[in-house]
């Protein structure tokens, strides 16, 4: 768990955030980590930003640079040279 800002490394898979918002965590190089996966789930109490590293592009779209994960929200994203989001779960569980 990161609390703060945060550029996700090779040996991350499941990261959650657990800040209180205004946060930014950074995705690496898509075109030299092909095949990664990450799961990013927002724990915390306010938004996270996920961000492109550099030009990279998030679902193939150099216009999107980043995407804005609401309290409760979580996201899969995948390399293929460019970082494709998956998955996308919205919502907060309560037992």
């Amino acid at each position: 768990n990161q609390s703060g800002n945060y550029t996700l490394t090779v040996t991350d898979f499941e990261v959650g955030y657990t800040g209180a918002g205004g946060q930014t965590f950074t995705l690496p190089n898509a075109t030299t980590n092909l095949n990664r996966v990450y799961i990013i789930k927002n724990r915390g109490g306010g938004a996270l930003t996920v961000a492109r590293s550099g030009t990279d592009e998030i679902w193939s779209t150099a216009g999107v640079t980043s995407i804005s994960l609401l309290v409760g929200e979580g996201v899969v994203l995948v390399s293929d040279g460019a970082w494709q989001m998956v998955a996308m779960v919205s919502g907060i569980i309560t037992p």
